[in-house]
């Protein structure tokens, strides 16, 4: 049942890990500064795409960073639909339709990120699991509930309680 509903709702729960690489814009830079960051991310890729550099070489210039100046999760994120991360970002993973070596440029607010789509996850990925398990148990037991209450809301008496305007 949980596999087709997953298989149901593939594109609620549809998960793509990327890797990413973040050159970070200044605060205020002008066009000058953007075209400059945008030909160095372009130069990144262009020796990525010609086997002069690896995916790790380009995480050593990744902005994206903790504490200690190290990459956050080495620059793996999972990109799923209701993700917080920035729009442009979400929208590049959530197109992608299988793992590859192939790396792309894509510009936000912060920068230009260089991302790579690492994996497809699916069901047997426990995160993904859980949200799936979550989702359908939660519609499971809406779905009693409403089936319970039911008889009660055809009865003329049966009225919502407005709590928000009780407590307001």
């Amino acid at each position: 049942e949980l596999l087709k509903y997953y298989e149901d709702n593939f594109s609620k729960f549809k998960t793509v890990q990327v890797r990413h690489s973040l050159l970070k814009l200044p605060d205020k830079a002008d066009d000058k500064a953007k075209a400059e960051l945008r030909a160095e991310a372009q130069t990144l890729v262009d020796k990525y795409n010609a086997g002069e550099i690896t995916f790790d070489d380009i995480m050593e210039r990744s902005e994206d960073v903790d504490g200690e100046g190290k990459p956050n999760s080495d620059g793996y994120y999972a990109v799923y639909e209701g993700t917080d991360y920035v729009k442009a970002f979400e929208e590049w993973g959530l197109k992608q339709t299988a793992a590859s070596d192939k790396i792309e440029i894509v510009e936000t607010e912060y920068g230009y990120h260089i991302m790579m789509c690492t994996k497809i996850l699916d069901t047997s990925d426990d995160e993904v699991h859980d949200r799936v398990y979550t989702a359908y148990m939660d519609e499971k037991v809406n779905s009693k509930v409403e089936e319970e209450i039911a008889s009660y809301k055809k009865g003329k008496d049966y009225k919502i309680k407005d709590y928000n305007r009780e407590y307001a």
